[in-house]
C-alpha cells in the first residue's frame, strides 16, 4: 500500500501535512489526551475484576503460576516458534535504565510490561534477559557496584497510573542476566528503588509502594543484611504512603534519603497527594529515620524525586509535585539536608505547565556527575539547567516532533560523557552532551490493543497501539509508519477496495479513508456523545455488505457509509440497552464485542462488559438474551463459527475460583458447554477460527499468558502455541490464511506470528489412535496404558483446572499407574508418543 512509501522523518512540513490529514497530532490535543493516562490500565483491570469490587491479585498470580506450570510441562508446541514482525522502531514505555560503569556500551533497559533487555554494543542490538518470569513489569535495575555481573531487578510499575502493573518481588542475577532468583519482597508488589551497600554488598536497601489498589502495611523502606534472604521494614509512614524514591551516599552508605508518596488507585479512590509526602534521612544504614524540613514544602504534596551528587554527596536536589499535579518547586541542599534552598524555575524559563497536569507520572530529577549545577527535570519534556546562573531549556527536540518521544522516565549519565534517556516511546542516546539525540533501541515492545490483516497485503500486519496510534508492516519493514494518531484500536479493511479502510482511537472515535490515507473522514460522529462507550469500542464491517457498519455503545447501531460522497455515516439504533443498566458507573456497562455471522446475514451476536450475551436472527428486529449457563463476567468475544455454532470468551479472576473462560454452543447460544479442558485459568481476551480437517473447527485463543490452540471438538487438547513466547498479555488474535500464520497482537512484545497448519503437530490433537488405549475410563485406583503403535515417551495427568498432578517418562508401550490418594473427579491423560505426536484421553476417578 502507498503508506509504506512514507518515510516517517518528522519535520515541521510533515507535521503540518499530518495535521491537514486530520490526525490528532496537535500539541494541545495530545496534551489533553495524556491527562487520561489512567484509562489504558483501568481498561485492563476493569475487564479482569467485574463483577467484584476490586482486582483479585491473588487470583491473577495463581492463574499465571498455573500457566507457567502448564507451559513447563507441555512439549506439544509443534516445534514452531514465534517470529516478531514488529514494529521495532516505535518503542514502548521504558521505566528504568542501568549502564555498566566500566563499559558504557553494556546497557540494561526495563519496560513497563516488556521485561528487561540488554545490549552489549551501545544499542545496535538488544536481547531480552528476563523472559522466564511471571511478571515482566520493571521498576528499577541496579548493578552491584563491586561486581558488574551481579544485577538486581525490582518489579512493579513505579509510575502508578490507574491500576498499574504489579510485580512479584526483587530478583537477583549473578551471571549478568543469564539466570535469576527471586529474593523476596513479593508482597510489596511495587519496588521502586534498590541500593547496594558498596562496603558490604550483602546489605541491600529497597523502597516500596506496596499494593497500589488498597491501604496496606507492606509499604515503606526495607533492609536486608544477608543478601536478600531476610528483610526488615524500618520506615513506615502510613498504610497509604510508600517510598517512591531512594538515594544513598556512595562514600558513606549508612546515609540514606527516602522520598515518600501518598498513592492509592482503585475504582472509588485516586489518591495522588497527601501529607505523607516527605523526605526522610537515615544515618545508621536505614535503622532509624528523621524527617527533613528546613526549606522544604509543608502541607500535602504529590510525588517527590531525589538526586545525589556522588563526588560531593552532601549536595542533593529534590523535585516536588504539588497537589495541582504541576511542579511545586526544585530544592537544593549543600549540607546533607540540614538546609534546603529553592532553585529558580519559572523565573529562569521553566514552563509552569512542564508537567502537563500529571506530575505524579514522572517525579525524577538528575544531576550531571561532572557538574553539580547541571540538573535535569524529567517530565513531558526533558528540561535542563546547565549552570547555577543558566536558564532552563528543553534538552531534547520538542516531543510533538517525535524525534524524541514524550514523557521522560529516566536519565543516566555515563563515565565517558554519554547520556541515556528513557521515555514512553523507547530509549535515546546522546554523545554530545545533549546537543543531538539518536534512537538507541530497536526493541519490539509496542503494546497492541487490536490487530488486523488486510485482504490486499499478503504478510502485512496492522494494529492499534497504546499511545502510539495505528500502524502496520512486517519484519521486513524497517520503519513502521504512524498511519493515524492517538491510542490506536481496531482497523477494518474494505474487502474489494484497497484504498478504503477504517481506523479508531480511544472511546470509539472511528475515521475512514477512501484514498489510502491521504485524507480521513469522521465515521462515528453521528453516534450520540452521551452514549456510554467502551474504551475499546467494537465495530465491524458486515461480511455481507461492507458498506454497512455495526458498532455498539450500550446499544447496537447500524450505519452505512458512501465512498462517493464521503459523508459521515448515519446510524440507526437497532437494539435497546443490552447492558444491565448504569449500576456501577458508565465504564462498567458497555458493549465489548459484536460479530455478524459470515454465513447468515442479520445473525448478530453481542457481548457486554457486565456479563450479558445477546443474539438477533433478523438484523436487530428482535434480540434474544443467551446467558443461561454462562458466568457473570466481562465478555471479551462472541464469535460465530457457523450458522448454528458460536463461541464466547470471558475475562476475570478470583482466587480459587476456576470458572471457565471459554464456552461453546451448537444451537446459537440456547445451551452452552465449557470447552476449557486443560487450559490454564487465565483470562481469554480474543479468539479466532483456525483451519481444521473435515467439519472440525480449530480455535486459537489470546490470553493473559500467551496463545493456545485446539480443535473445537477436541476440547481437552489445548496446546500452547510456539516455544518462545514469555507469559505476556495477548489482546488480539487473527489467522492469516495467506501465510498460514497465527497472528498475535501482544501488549508487551509487538505483533508476532507463528505457523499453524492443521496437519502439523501444533494443536492438531490427531483423531484418537485406536491402537493407544487408556483404561478403564472409569477407575478406582489402577489405570492402564497400552500402545500397539509407537512407544509412549511421557505421560502427564491434569485435573480439569489444568493443574499438572502427575507426570512420568516411560519410553515403553505399556504402563500401569496407581492412584490411591487421588480425589474423585475427571482427569485428562496426555501421552507424548515417539515422534512427537500427542494423544489425550479423559478418565474419571471414582
Amino acid at each position: 500500500m502507498k503508506k509504506f512509501l512514507l518515510a516517517f522523518s518528522i519535520t515541521l512540513g510533515i507535521v503540518l501535512f499530518l495535521k491537514n490529514m486530520n490526525l490528532p497530532f496537535e500539541k494541545k490535543d495530545d496534551k489533553k489526551e495524556k491527562k487520561n493516562l489512567d484509562a489504558p490500565n483501568e481498561h485492563f483491570y476493569d475487564q479482569r475484576m467485574y463483577p467484584f469490587s476490586k482486582f483479585d491479585i491473588a487470583g491473577y498470580e495463581q492463574a499465571l503460576q498455573e500457566a507457567a506450570a502448564f507451559n513447563a510441562n507441555t512439549t506439544d508446541r509443534g516445534m514452531a516458534s514465534w517470529t516478531t514482525q514488529g514494529p521495532f522502531n516505535i518503542g514502548a514505555r521504558i521505566t528504568t535504565m542501568a549502564v555498566q560503569s566500566d563499559n558504557s556500551n553494556i546497557v540494561y533497559a526495563g519496560f513497563s510490561d516488556g521485561g528487561v533487555w540488554k545490549t552489549t554494543n551501545g544499542g545496535t542490538s538488544w536481547n531480552p534477559i528476563f523472559d522466564k518470569q511471571n511478571f515482566l513489569c520493571i521498576a528499577h535495575i541496579k548493578i552491584d557496584p563491586k561486581d558488574n555481573k551481579t544485577l538486581y531487578v525490582a518489579t512493579g510499575d513505579p509510575d502508578i497510573s490507574g491500576y498499574p502493573s504489579i510485580g512479584d518481588g526483587l530478583y537477583k542475577s549473578t551471571d549478568a542476566g543469564l539466570t535469576w532468583k527471586n529474593i523476596g519482597l513479593g508482597n510489596t508488589r511495587i519496588i521502586t528503588k534498590v541500593e547496594v551497600n558498596p562496603l558490604n554488598t550483602n546489605i541491600l536497601y529497597a523502597g516500596t509502594m506496596g499494593v497500589p489498589f488498597e491501604k496496606n502495611q507492606d509499604r515503606g523502606f526495607y533492609k536486608s543484611a544477608d543478601g536478600g534472604t531476610t528483610w526488615k521494614k524500618t520506615l513506615f509512614v502510613s498504610d497509604s504512603t510508600g517510598v517512591i524514591d531512594l538515594v544513598m551516599n556512595p562514600t558513606n552508605p549508612n546515609i540514606l534519603y527516602a522520598a515518600t508518596w501518598d498513592r492509592i488507585r482503585n475504582n472509588k479512590i485516586s489518591t495522588v497527594s497527601g501529607k505523607g509526602a516527605r523526605i526522610y534521612k537515615s544515618i545508621d544504614a536505614g535503622e532509624t529515620w528523621t524527617q527533613l524540613t528546613n526549606g522544604l514544602p509543608t502541607g500535602a504534596q504529590s510525588r517527590i524525586g531525589l538526586a545525589i551528587y556522588e563526588k560531593n554527596p552532601d549536595i542533593l536536589y529534590t523535585s516536588y509535585v504539588g497537589r495541582n499535579l504541576e511542579l511545586k518547586g526544585i530544592y537544593k541542599t549543600s549540607n546533607a539536608g540540614m538546609q534546603w534552598d529553592s532553585v529558580a524555575t519559572t523565573a529562569a524559563g521553566l514552563d509552569d505547565g512542564c508537567m502537563a497536569g500529571f506530575g505524579w507520572y514522572f517525579g525524577k530529577i538528575r544531576i550531571n556527575p561532572t557538574n553539580p549545577d547541571d540538573i535535569s527535570l524529567l517530565g513531558v519534556e526533558l528540561w535542563r539547567k546547565k549552570g547555577a546562573q543558566s536558564n532552563w531549556e528543553i534538552g531534547t527536540p520538542e516531543w510533538w516532533l517525535y524525534d524524541v518521544h514524550a514523557d521522560k522516565h529516566d536519565l543516566v549519565f555515563t563515565n565517558d560523557n554519554k547520556m541515556y534517556l528513557a521515555t514512553d516511546g523507547g530509549a535515546y542516546k546522546s554523545t554530545d552532551n545533549g546537543a543531538t539525540w539518536q534512537d538507541m533501541e530497536n526493541i519490539p515492545c509496542t503494546q497492541f490493543y487490536r490487530i488486523e490483516t488486510s485482504p490486499h497485503d499478503k504478510g502485512v500486519y496492522y494494529g492499534g497501539a497504546q499511545d502510539n496510534g495505528s500502524t502496520g508492516g512486517n519484519a521486513t519493514t524497517s520503519e513502521w509508519p504512524r498511519i493515524y494518531g492517538g491510542d490506536g484500536f481496531q482497523m477494518r479493511f474494505h474487502p474489494i477496495d484497497p484504498k478504503t479502510y477504517f481506523v479508531e482511537t480511544q472511546n470509539g472515535n472511528i475515521s475512514v479513508t477512501f484514498d489510502d490515507g491521504d485524507n480521513f473522514f469522521p465515521a462515528s460522529d453521528a453516534i450520540p456523545d452521551t452514549d456510554r462507550r467502551n474504551w475499546d469500542m467494537p465495530y465491524i464491517l458486515s461480511p455481507h455488505d461492507p458498506l454497512n457498519i455495526y458498532t455498539g455503545t450500550y446499544k447496537v447501531y447500524k450505519g452505512n457509509y458512501d465512498p462517493q460522497f464521503k459523508d459521515t455515516p448515519l446510524y440507526d439504533s437497532i437494539s435497546p440497552d443490552l447492558t444491565k443498566g448504569n449500576i456501577y458507573g458508565s465504564r462498567f456497562h458497555t458493549i465489548s464485542t459484536i460479530e455478524e455471522s459470515a454465513e447468515v446475514e442479520g445473525l448478530i451476536y453481542v457481548g457486554t462488559t457486565d456479563g450479558n450475551v445477546w443474539r438477533t436472527d433478523n438484523g436487530g428486529t428482535k434480540w434474544n438474551k443467551i446467558t443461561s449457563g454462562l458466568p457473570d463476567r466481562y465478555v471479551t468475544k462472541v464469535l460465530p463459527l457457523s450458522a448454528t455454532e458460536v463461541v464466547v470468551t470471558f475475562s476475570g479472576y478470583k482466587y480459587n475460583d476456576f470458572t471457565p473462560h471459554i464456552y461453546y454452543s451448537k444451537d446459537k447460544g440456547t445451551t452452552w458447554q465449557s470447552i476449557k479442558g486443560v487450559l490454564p485459568n487465565v483470562a481469554i481476551n480474543d479468539v479466532c477460527i483456525l483451519p481444521a480437517s473435515g467439519k472440525n473447527v480449530g480455535l486459537a485463543v489470546a490470553t493473559d499468558a500467551g496463545v493456545y490452540v485446539a480443535p473445537i471438538l477436541q476440547t481437552h487438547s489445548w496446546s500452547r502455541l510456539g516455544d518462545n513466547m514469555p507469559l505476556i498479555k495477548v489482546y488480539s488474535i487473527k489467522y492469516d490464511k495467506n501465510t498460514q500464520n497465527v497472528v498475535a497482537g501482544t501488549y508487551a512484545r509487538s505483533i508476532q506470528t507463528c505457523p499453524y497448519v492443521y496437519t502439523s503437530q501444533v494443536g492438531t490433537a490427531d483423531v484418537q489412535n485406536p491402537k493407544i488405549k487408556v483404561f478403564p475410563t472409569v477407575f478406582s485406583e489402577q489405570l492402564n496404558i497400552t500402545s500397539d503403535d509407537t512407544d509412549i515417551l511421557k505421560v502427564v495427568v491434569f485435573d480439569m483446572n489444568g493443574k499438572n498432578i502427575y507426570q512420568e517418562k516411560i519410553n515403553d508401550k505399556n504402563k500401569t499407574l496407581i492412584f490411591n490418594n487421588l480425589s474423585k473427579g475427571t482427569y485428562i491423560v496426555q501421552l507424548t508418543m515417539n515422534g512427537g505426536k500427542v494423544q489425550t484421553r479423559k478418565v474419571v476417578k471414582m
